[in-house]
């Protein structure tokens, strides 16, 4: 890291003296974030529990009117790892939620750093190209908000001609995944979270053995009114997979109201993976999904409605290690990848008040995902059990104290209909779930 270092600090004197004309504009940004989250599972089911800190901080300077340096180091902090090294002895399971903020087998001592980001941006009329190591959000690739935020690495190419048409996309030949500070093949990144069963109900043996080398990102939006746009996506990582991705949101800026829909879809390509089909990611050859999403505001209230389906083609894979679930249905602590045949509704309600000393910022969400069914592993890699998730969400912001939040989220997971074991039940149903989080954000 210290090697990084210099190198980062030389690379902007160099830059900045061979490219400035005017002083440089700088901006210099940082988070610093303790996090306590537990799992309360049922009767004797072992409970899990960890703290963390983490933070990091985000460098960026413009080197000239079209060029501009960025870069930015985290750092992750545990105070002791022994509930999430402990396996509940009726079952054999260790934790799920917990064990990602600090994962054992791809992290080692107490703390581990990593440089997310570190890029030359061009600008130029309306292009934009990003060259280096690079944080971007996409509907499968995004940086989801724990410890570690996933990165890629490659090339980011964007192009704004108007307010009808953006297009994007890259080429990514590393990622560094939020369950590792190190930036890894594509194929390497598969495997690094949970890996569930193969569609035998063996163990997944794809960790460790997917072959692919790349993966390829591209979007296009088009506006083709003020209330009527079209977002598509593709997503092809080499070797193995890929998805397509296509919404169509439709706004009523009177009546404060948007209709989104999405359709998903996926076909294994080349070896899935890996020539063994056992040592594969991807073995089936298609899956779907469907979304529909009904957005409306009621003063300072809003409400959503959603709605998803993914088809009995086969199991929809997202890699876990990529980031969110692009699902309408989403919710915090959810996750229906890798099945099929699943139904999925859910209602969320949010909310901010603005009082004199400080703002709170709540929502809360039912959800029900109901699945083909639990122990079917060609139907069902991860044994998630029909459930219904709530959970609830108050964030406080002291105006006194600016850059400092204070988070509580909590969240019930009940079972909708049977389970074979217990196995079926811990840490996917039955459980209540609690999670503290105390920010501080700072920017000059």
């Amino acid at each position: 890291m210290n090697k990084k270092l210099f190198g980062f600090v030389l690379l902007i004197l160099l830059v900045q003296n061979a490219f400035s004309q005017d002083e440089p504009k700088s901006e210099l940004s940082g988070l610093v974030r303790t996090r306590y989250m537990s799992t309360n599972n049922e009767r004797d089911l072992t409970d899990f529990n960890i703290m963390v800190t983490h933070g990091q901080l985000y460098y960026k300077t413009k080197l000239n009117r079209w060029l501009s340096f960025g870069t930015q180091a985290n750092a992750l902090f545990h105070y002791g790892t022994e509930s999430i090294s402990q396996v509940d002895p009726i079952t054999g399971s260790g934790p799920i939620y917990e064990g990602n903020l600090w994962v054992n087998r791809n992290m080692t001592g107490s703390v581990e750093t990593t440089l997310p980001q570190f890029y030359l941006r061009a600008n130029l009329e309306g292009h934009s190209l990003m060259v280096g190591r690079i944080v971007k959000d996409t509907p499968i690739l995004n940086a989801e908000p724990w410890p570690f935020t996933d990165a890629i690495q490659g090339i980011w190419y964007e192009y704004q001609s108007n307010k009808k048409l953006h297009m994007q996309g890259g080429w990514v030949s590393r990622l560094s995944p939020r369950q590792t500070g190190a930036f890894v093949s594509i194929g390497e990144s598969l495997g690094l979270a949970g890996v569930g069963t193969d569609i035998f109900g063996n163990p997944s043996g794809y960790r460790g053995n997917v072959d692919s080398n790349y993966l390829l990102m591209g979007d296009v939006e088009y506006k083709f009114s003020e209330s009527f746009k079209i977002d598509g996506w593709t997503f092809y990582a080499d070797n193995v997979i890929r998805t397509g991705l296509i919404e169509a949101t439709y706004s009523n800026r009177e009546k404060e109201r948007s209709i989104s829909s999405m359709f998903i879809y996926q076909n294994k390509f080349g070896e899935g993976g890996n020539i063994d089909s056992n040592l594969a990611y991807k073995n089936e050859d298609q899956a779907s999904y469907f979304g529909l999403r009904i957005n409306q505001k009621m003063g300072n209230n809003n409400l959503q409605f959603n709605i998803g389906r993914i088809t009995k083609l086969g199991r929809f894979l997202l890699p876990r290690e990529w980031g969110l679930e692009p699902f309408y249905t989403f919710q915090r602590r959810t996750r229906i990848e890798g099945a099929s045949d699943v139904a999925s509704v859910m209602f969320r309600w949010q909310r901010t008040w603005d009082k004199e000393n400080a703002l709170f910022n709540v929502f809360s969400s039912i959800g029900t995902n109901q699945f083909g069914t639990v122990n079917d592993p060609a139907k069902n890699k991860f044994s998630m059990p029909n459930h219904h998730h709530i959970d609830l969400s108050v964030e406080y912001l002291p105006k006194q104290f600016k850059g400092l939040s204070a988070e509580i989220y909590v969240a019930q997971r009940l079972l909708s209909g049977d389970a074979p074991s217990d196995s079926f039940i811990i840490n996917r149903a039955n459980f209540f779930h609690f999670d503290f989080l105390l920010s501080y954000r700072f920017k000059r």
